[in-house]
């Protein structure tokens, strides 16, 4: 065709590779990488090239990494076989470096020949969502597969992926066959498809046979997705590496020649497969759920673990390397605990993966939680896109049990009147009792102590009368616990304290020895009731071993080494200690400094042992001189000094005078006078104890073992007190605004003490802020609330000489707090949060939600509080609604929100979050602001009905309509709230005479009148098309309400015949005879109605005996009718007419208007007239 400036093709089986190959010496590889456009038109070329230019602007997107796999064959074996290779192929596509899904494989089941018997299938889901690539392993033509997807043009099968434009490998038999004049191949219409369907085809022209095409179709695949050197290459470039491959395996094979040359590539030569050069791992706030771990229903406070899941994909390459990961857990402020990070590592991310942590819930956790997790957090993998690796997820953890809210603990209340709130810990408790007790000393057993009992659900709360309120500076104690526990629930209290401080600025108090019981004190200790502070205990443990002296046939040496004085784990060096004498082993301890003491007055005495640990010991004590020696040494020892002594070998205790064991009773021994000769003996006294209040041990005398043979064991400590303490408090805030810093300390004349002020940031970090509080007040008001929402103070104190600790008395912070409020479930209108209240307003498209929030502080919140309320359907989150409290919230007081919420369209499980104050104005606790709600939504969204028509009436297949009919599309909706307002949920689509594709007919023409309904719930579009030349025509019609539910799986068929020459057919009563009544049936072509006619209904004399005009025959249209009107066999005046042979015709006013339109009926009329029988 000389008009035509196209590219021819070559050979028997068309090859464009022929051009560029050396053929003729045996080489069927391209020397360029060659791609053909099949374009007829230039405007063929520009729809191909607009494409293009969408392709090379995309992106990262998800969906570049799908795949779609479509299976044929035509007996069983076949199909199992053809399947087979495409499951081998999903392995290479799921495997690095494409690391890609196949997000659907499509099987052919039925058997028999593809051209006889096609099979089609719809890949609108798949392909709209977006698609990478479409491999089909079967048996082909360039027109019909054993699956057929149809063509993308025809909107009958809805194919609309503009911008997402897939490649296909078709591995089958003359696909790839683009060069006959008519009709179009696959590849054609896929890839010239204007703004939808392709953006290459490479498929073979000539035969195919399937093991050439599977190892040809696999290497392909492991080329493509999985080898470094060609991954990323042109489609062109690496389908020449594995025709070489498919060369080298089949060698001189004509079809494996032909595989090489013949297969054609529809497409640009430079395109190639989705391949990003890096990985890009992505994940996102709504990825992440808290869920319990097996075995557990729910996560609560008390839960020992729980689970992170965490949503991720890799959006880019898949490498090997390992993702590492963190999670960062912020608890909340009052909690006072830092934030703990945690990290994991996990294999390999592919495409889209669950990663899922178990983390331990140790110490207080109770309250909200937030977990900030991110993805390759050292930053090892080099991505393509570092912004998308962080995600977030808030969770309360509650627990049984109940919070103390106001006063806060250690509180300084301004006045006698005093709100005592708390909270029960689960939010849907029923109403419950609890127990109230209030009183000046923590134990609760006082005379003053008042008790009471209430009952409530959320916020139990007590105004009691203090009894102490004609004094000032009264510390009280609070506690509250259910008074019938349940479940795992305990009777334990919680407890708390303020102090009454009349006309007093707010802040924080202790001052009394329950409330220095809550500080971390180490080298101190708080003594009750006189709230006098004493060092701590300082402790050394001696450990005393000896064994008797043996039998008096013995020589009387048996010390081991083992035996002696140990302090602590120190080990004992004695060998220079007499120990092959009758000996006393004695140390000296300081009971001030438990230091050894190694004067005592009255020596010489002789010494051994290594420095430190030296001892004191006198020989043989079997002598005089040295048991007088002994004697001496005892009665010299300073009045409190720890003794420690153990006898050595065979000490011969009856030869002790009096005034040896009277110096013994001196240190407290009373055994002394019960010991035999050859008796082990210890003792750890101290220097004027009573005779019998040192520890000391012999042998046993029930023991079966000789007492000279025992060996005996006395382990005790000795004690003193320290001379240094610190005191640190408990976290004082938050605060807004920081007052001032009073206390009072009294200290001996050789104490002191340092006070140190602590900045805690929201993180919990601390730092040294003031290193010495000058004076009894301290201005805080510089320290930045902002920056330091807490403080807490650091005590020092020592005293080296007395060891008498320094006295705190009181510590005190004034300082501006934070409000606190919470959702008062109790107090909103009763019902109201009941599923089946809830469930029956959603009937009518929207629940309204009362929300009752109670500010239990005695602090006014600094502005108008907010509430933001949202609805969950499934993954569908509403917008957020958000409503603004009239007035700021003052202390004690109650606002009441009134959300509605629009819920219409939604089915099944929904839940409803409200949050009050979501973090936007200051408050002590947050985790107490929510409310959640769920029901069950009834599923009434059943799909509409469509009712068609063409000018007002319902046609069958085959029926004749105007050339300019109105055609009437109504939807009909159960759903009254919802109301369709768009006419593009109508869908009409006309097939015109001769055509093969549909037309879609634009729903915002001129041509297209819309209305719509509420009340009735319908939508109704008429369409109008101009005159219709004659033919048969096919409308097809779909509807879908508001949520996208279609009317029906299928649309809306029928098919009719345009006429435009005006032409009536006889008239016909029926029935025939007639016995009762008879209508009158009939059919006109064209564009008009007749202006008038009637039927005249006569003898066969000529009488005439009855005249139906038109206007009693009822309405009439272009088609076939059927009068309304049904004639009963009467005539002009009502009488009924003989049984007989009546003739009748029809009379036209016009009578050239209407052609005779000829039936196979007209041969029961003669002349136009016609025969009708009543027999009744």
């Amino acid at each position: 065709m000389p008009e035509k400036n196209l590219v021819p093709t070559t050979t028997r089986a068309a090859s464009d590779i022929f051009f560029s190959a050396d053929w003729e010496t045996g080489s069927y590889l391209a020397k360029i990488p060659t791609g053909r456009i099949a374009a007829r038109t230039s405007t063929d070329v520009l729809n191909y090239l607009n494409k293009v230019k969408e392709h090379e602007a995309l992106g990262n997107e998800a969906w570049r990494k799908n795949v779609l796999h479509m299976a044929g064959g035509e007996d069983k074996a076949q199909q199992a076989q053809f399947l087979a290779y495409m499951n081998k192929y999903k392995k290479r596509v799921e495997a690095p470096l494409f690391g890609g899904k196949v997000v659907r494989t499509i099987t052919r089941t039925l058997e028999g020949d593809y051209q006889r018997f096609p099979v089609f299938v719809n890949i609108a889901a798949e392909l709209n969502a977006g698609l990478s690539l479409i491999t089909y392993f079967g048996h082909g033509s360039p027109t019909v597969f054993d699956l057929n997807v149809g063509n993308p043009n025809d909107p009958v099968n809805n194919y609309n992926n503009k911008g997402k434009y897939p490649v296909f490998i078709i591995n089958g038999c003359a696909a790839g066959q683009a060069f006959s004049a008519s009709p179009n191949s696959v590849g054609e219409v896929w890839t010239l498809a204007p703004e939808r369907g392709a953006i290459g085809f490479l498929a073979d022209s000539d035969f195919g046979y399937e093991h050439q095409l599977d190892y040809y179709c696999d290497n392909l695949y492991k080329a493509l997705f999985n080898d470094p050197a060609w991954y990323g290459k042109p489609i062109p470039v690496v389908f020449r590496e594995v025709a070489r491959q498919v060369l080298e395996q089949f060698p001189g094979d004509p079809h494996a020649v032909s595989l090489a040359m013949n297969t054609i590539w529809q497409g640009d030569p430079t395109l190639s497969l989705y391949a990003p050069d890096k990985p890009d791992y992505a994940t996102d706030d709504t990825r992440l759920e808290v869920a319990p771990v097996t075995g557990q229903t729910k996560v609560q406070a008390t839960s020992s673990s729980f689970l992170l899941k965490i949503g991720a994909s890799n959006l880019g390459k898949l490498t090997r390397d390992s993702l590492h990961i963190s999670i960062t857990r912020e608890y909340p402020s009052a909690n006072g605990r830092a934030n703990d990070v945690i990290t994991r590592v996990f294999r390999p991310l592919s495409r889209d993966s669950v990663l899922t942590v178990e983390i331990a819930n140790t110490g207080n956790v109770f309250g909200q939680n937030r977990f900030t997790v991110l993805l390759d957090y050292p930053g090892k993998v080099d991505e393509l896109n570092e912004g998308n690796n962080q995600a977030s997820l808030t969770y309360n953890f509650l627990q049984g049990g109940v919070t103390l809210l106001s006063p806060i603990e250690f509180a300084i209340v301004p006045s006698n009147s005093v709100h005592l709130v708390a909270q029960n810990n689960d939010p849907l408790a029923a109403p419950r009792a609890f127990e109230f007790e209030l009183d000046t000393v923590p134990t609760f057993n006082s005379p003053a102590v008042q008790r009471t009992s209430v009952t409530a659900s959320v916020a139990p709360e007590w105004r009691p009368t203090l009894s102490g309120s004609a004094k000032d500076s009264v510390v009280y104690y609070w506690r509250l616990r259910f008074k019938d526990p349940q479940g795992d629930e305990t009777q334990e209290w919680a407890v708390s304290s303020f102090r009454v401080i009349e006309n007093s600025p707010q802040g924080w108090s202790q001052s009394h020895y329950g409330q220095f019981a809550r500080n971390d004190a180490q080298g101190l200790r708080v003594i009750a009731p006189a709230s006098e502070w004493k060092f701590e205990e300082i402790k050394k443990t001696l450990t005393l071993k000896t064994g008797g002296g043996g039998s008096t046939t013995g020589n009387g040496i048996t010390f081991k080494s083992i035996f002696g004085i140990q302090v602590g784990d120190e080990p004992t060096y004695n060998a220079n200690c007499g120990t092959n004498q009758a000996n006393i082993l004695i140390a000296i301890f300081n009971p001030t400094t438990l230091e050894r003491v190694m004067d005592i007055a009255g020596g010489p005495y002789l010494q051994c042992g290594k420095d430190p640990d030296m001892y004191y010991h006198f020989g043989d004590v079997n002598t005089t001189a040295r048991r007088t020696q002994l004697t001496t040494f005892l009665n010299n020892i300073p009045e409190g000094y720890y003794v420690a002594a153990v006898s050595l070998n065979r000490v011969k205790f009856s030869t002790f005078p009096a005034t040896l064991k009277a110096a013994f009773a001196t240190v407290g021994s009373a055994l002394i006078d019960n010991l035999q000769d050859s008796d082990p003996f210890v003792l750890l006294g101290q220097k004027g104890l009573a005779a019998g209040k040192a520890q000391e041990i012999m042998a046993d005398l029930t023991s079966a073992t000789p007492r000279y043979d025992q060996v005996i064991t006395l382990s005790a400590p000795i004690k003193t007190l320290g001379t240094s303490g610190v005191l640190t408090s408990t976290r004082i805030g938050p605060a807004q605004d920081w007052g001032t810093l009073f206390h009072e300390i009294s200290t001996t004349a050789t104490g002191t003490y340092t006070l140190k002020v602590l900045g805690v940031n929201a993180e919990g970090a601390s730092q040294v802020l003031y290193e010495k509080v000058q004076g009894k007040q301290f201005n805080l008001s510089e320290v930045s609330a902002k920056d330091y929402p807490y403080l807490q103070l650091e005590l020092q104190v020592q005293d080296e000489q007395s060891r008498k600790a320094p006295q705190l008395k009181q510590w005190l912070v004034t300082y501006q707090g934070f409000p606190e409020g919470l959702v008062r479930r109790d107090l909103a209108t009763a019902g109201s949060y009941e599923a089946a209240t809830l469930e029956k307003q959603a009937a009518s498209g929207s629940i309204t939600v009362p929300v009752v929030f109670q500010n239990v502080s005695t602090l006014d919140f600094s502005d108008k509080v907010k509430a933001v309320a949202t609805v969950r359907n499934g993954n569908t989150v509403s917008p957020e609604v958000t409503l603004t409290s009239p007035r700021i919230l003052k202390a004690d007081s109650t606002v009441t929100y009134l959300f509605k919420l629009d819920v219409a369209g939604l089915t099944g499980a929904t839940s409803v979050h409200v949050d009050v104050n979501p973090k936007l104005l200051p408050e002590l606790y947050y985790f107490n602001n929510q409310l959640d709600l769920t029901f069950n939504a009834a599923d009434k969204n059943l799909p509409p009905t469509l009712d068609v028509a063409f000018d007002g009436q319902h046609i069958l297949n085959g029926d004749i309509v105007s050339p300019s009919p109105i055609i009437t599309a109504v939807l009909h909706d159960e759903d009254k709230v919802r109301a369709v307002k768009d006419p593009n949920n109508f869908q009409l689509l006309l097939t015109r005479p001769g055509g093969t594709v549909a037309e879609r007919i634009d729903m915002n023409s001129p041509a297209v009148t819309f209305r719509t309904d509420a009340a009735k719930g319908t939508a109704q579009v008429e369409y109008r098309p101009e005159k219709l030349a004659d033919g048969v025509y096919k409308l097809q019609v779909q509807g879908t309400d508001v949520n996208g539910t279609q009317a029906a799986v299928e649309r809306y068929e029928v098919s009719f015949e345009v006429i435009n020459a005006s032409t009536i057919t006889n008239i016909y009563p029926y029935p025939n005879p007639v016995t009762n009544k008879t209508r009158f049936v009939f059919t006109m072509t064209g564009a008009e109605l007749p202006r008038d006619m009637k039927i005249q209904i006569m003898t066969l004399t000529g009488k005439v005996v009855r005249e139906i005009m038109m206007a009693e025959l009822g309405p009439l249209h272009i088609g076939n009718n059927i009068s309304q009107f049904a004639w009963d066999g009467t005539d002009e005046f009502g009488d009924r007419l003989a049984n007989g042979t009546y003739l009748y015709r029809v009379i036209m006013d016009q009578p050239g208007q209407f052609e005779r339109r000829r039936t196979a009926g007209d041969k029961a009329f003669k002349k136009d007239w016609g025969k009708l029988v009543l027999l009744r």
